[in-house]
């Protein structure tokens, strides 16, 4: 394929890509290919991981907006270095108390936001974002 477009044509046109598809797109050299594998159905456990390691945050963000991520790579975004990977994380309801406990202190207000929105906090999270010191997150919650 000679151009980003056709590679773009054919990924749409053929979805859901195979599994040794989307492994070789998920090198591909330009970010827009990979966030359109990040969200192809048949990811084997290494694209999946390969991804969620992107340079490029659109990327991770892809692949935490996931609903079939395992536990260990949902602990491993949690801790991506965008905040906008953490917040993806933080609004999914199958996260461990744990993990939520380790969010409730994220420095970036709009992680602990994304936490609010979560529907599965428990009561213990919950008292604690009450008294978040941003607005928006005390205002946020349900």
């Amino acid at each position: 394929m000679n151009s980003i477009e056709e590679t773009v044509l054919y990924i749409r046109i053929n979805s859901p890509l195979t599994v040794v598809e989307t492994a070789f797109f998920a090198r591909h050299i330009h970010m827009p290919i990979r966030a359109l594998i990040a969200v192809q159905p048949n990811l084997d456990s290494e694209t999946l991981y390969r991804l969620a390691e992107d340079e490029y945050f659109t990327v991770r963000l892809m692949i935490a907006k996931r609903d079939d991520l395992p536990e260990s790579l949902i602990k491993y975004l949690s801790n991506d270095s965008h905040y906008v990977v953490r917040h993806e994380i933080a609004k999914k309801e199958t996260i461990s108390e744990d993990l939520m406990s380790q969010m409730v202190n994220d420095e970036d207000y709009y992680v602990r936001k994304g936490l609010a929105e979560n529907e599965a906090l428990p009561k213990k999270i919950t008292d604690i974002l009450k008294d978040d010191p941003d607005p928006i997150v005390r205002k946020t919650l349900k």
